[in-house]
């Protein structure tokens, strides 16, 4: 039987790495269920050891380079990259369906995004378009603006920052809050 709990609790690390899986309401129109875009604070959540796709996925993120400034994003191609502010390549790769599945549901659902992705395969694009895609994969520049508040973010909550970071690099969890179908077999 699977452990309830709430993605807040216990801030001691269990022994191996385990998910917290958001369950479905009997209540249709609870905020949580209701649409993509409203949040899962007060969503139902069990406690379930994280399956090898996630655990995968895990190592595969921590693995990439990263930019303060940057960010990282998914293209439709089904490559993963870690990007600059100025939207250059830092790391990348190319997701396999199940492991794009793993990503995805991380996220909040959104009919779109799993249409947008259904039938595609990462690992299927070359390697040379993971560092140089066409740049429509990519999401735009950081204006000059943008950048100044990051960075203005960043310098203000330096301590917050690099005490959220540590702590997320502790912790064994992860999240699962929708189920994506990309028609895996």
């Amino acid at each position: 039987m699977a452990e309830r709990i709430s993605p807040e609790a216990s801030t001691e690390a269990p022994k191996k790495p385990y998910a917290l899986v958001k369950q479905p309401r009997e209540d249709r129109n609870h905020p949580s269920d209701r649409s993509e875009t409203e949040g899962y604070a007060n969503a139902n959540f069990i406690k379930q050891p994280l399956d090898k796709d996630h655990e995968e996925l895990i190592k595969l993120l921590k693995s990439l380079p990263r930019d303060e400034m940057g960010g990282s994003s998914i293209g439709s191609d089904g490559v993963l990259r870690t990007l600059t502010a100025d939207r250059d390549v830092l790391g990348a790769v190319g997701l396999p369906p199940r492991l794009l599945k793993a990503m995805l549901d991380c996220l909040p659902y959104n009919k779109e995004v799993e249409d947008k992705f259904q039938g595609v395969d990462g690992s299927l694009v070359p390697r040379e378009q993971w560092f140089h895609p066409d740049k429509s994969l990519l999401p735009a520049p950081m204006t000059e603006e943008e950048k100044e508040e990051s960075r203005k973010f960043g310098e203000e909550n330096k301590e917050v920052l690099a005490k959220r970071k540590a702590e997320l690099e502790q912790k064994d969890r992860h999240i699962i809050i929708s189920n994506y179908d990309l028609g895996l077999k």
